[in-house]
């Protein structure tokens, strides 16, 4: 069965399964890093929610030998859990003070998604930017989010500035930061963090030339969207005084980045090829955060580039 012939046999599938009173479409869906996925939407009647569910790992069922009409009714179950929300939301999604403490944000690299940034809320940073979504929900399999778009914030009579003051309350909150050596982190996988997108074997021999370099993994409590932790106050900031050096910041993915004392790292080239190399071999396209490596100065609490990476830096100041 080619690709084709599955998204038209699965859309009649949950169109027959789901009934006349939802309504069922397949929509390209901009993913981070400019990746569009085919998201098949199911949207009750008289709702403005319509969520998304990738067809790509059903497909891969299809291909296996998984009967269509079986695999219908696994995205229908998958998206009733996502609806259920719905009446609440179709509510909240109106009154900004029933979803402010539900602002996050998340951080992607801004050369790789100016389309996307063209329609949400954000602020930049370097080469980075910081996006904005709710959390509705955490579960141990995943979180049931919103991406904020410039609708949202038009609608709210809020924008950037303030979904920012309110993520840098919201996020480390409702995600906080974990810090623990790389050698930890190895026997401890975190859905959708390094380790899952690395094989273990492949992750040690790329870091057992760096000993005895201190490498440390900075994510969050759910493993997901990670890397947004180095922008939660005092974070960088702590760890710094703890260590008694700066730091420098890889950006392992946006699910984390790791943190190693300069004073005990390789050079710049070299853990800017060691960047490289992770991201050509083991981490997928849309979970790229940066190719480079990021300077971190405890004296002055500021975040840049090395004199040999070639960008603009700044002091991170969102006010």
């Amino acid at each position: 069965m080619t690709y084709e012939n599955f998204l038209s046999a699965i859309l009649l599938a949950v169109k027959a399964q789901a009934g006349p009173e939802v309504s069922v479409s397949i929509q390209k869906v901009l993913k981070n890093n400019g990746i569009e996925m085919d998201g098949l939407c199911i949207r009750e009647k008289d709702s403005p929610f319509a969520p998304a569910v990738y067809l790509e790992s059903y497909y891969e069922e299809a291909l296996k030998g998984t009967p269509v009409s079986e695999i219908a009714s696994s995205i229908l179950e998958a998206s009733a859990d996502r609806r259920a929300f719905s009446p609440e939301l179709d509510t909240w999604i109106y009154d900004f003070s029933q979803v402010s403490e539900k602002v996050a944000f998340r951080l992607v690299s801004s050369r790789k998604n100016e389309a996307l940034l063209s329609s949400v809320p954000h602020i930049r940073f370097l080469d980075l930017a910081l996006i904005f979504y709710l959390i509705l929900e955490q579960k141990e399999d995943g979180q049931m989010t919103v991406l904020i778009r410039n609708e949202h914030a038009s609608l709210w009579g809020t924008d950037s500035r303030e979904l920012y003051r309110l993520a840098e309350q919201n996020t480390p909150r409702l995600l906080p930061a974990k810090i623990e050596p790389i050698e930890n982190f190895l026997f401890s996988v975190p859905k959708n963090t390094l380790t899952q997108v690395l094989d273990k074997e492949a992750l040690t021999c790329l870091f057992e030339e760096a000993s005895p370099v201190n490498l440390y993994i900075l994510t969050n409590s759910a493993g997901l969207y990670g890397a947004a932790c180095m922008f939660y106050p005092d974070i960088l900031k702590d760890f710094a005084a703890l260590t008694g050096d700066d730091l420098f910041i890889l950006p392992s993915s946006i699910h984390e980045v790791l943190l190693s004392p300069v004073n005990k790292s390789l050079t710049v080239e070299e853990t800017n090829q060691m960047i490289c190399e992770i991201n050509r071999l083991e981490v997928s396209a849309e979970e790229q955060l940066s190719d480079h490596v990021y300077y971190y100065q405890a004296s002055c609490d500021r975040i840049s580039l090395p004199l040999t990476v070639s960008a603009s830096d700044g002091k991170w100041n969102p006010q």
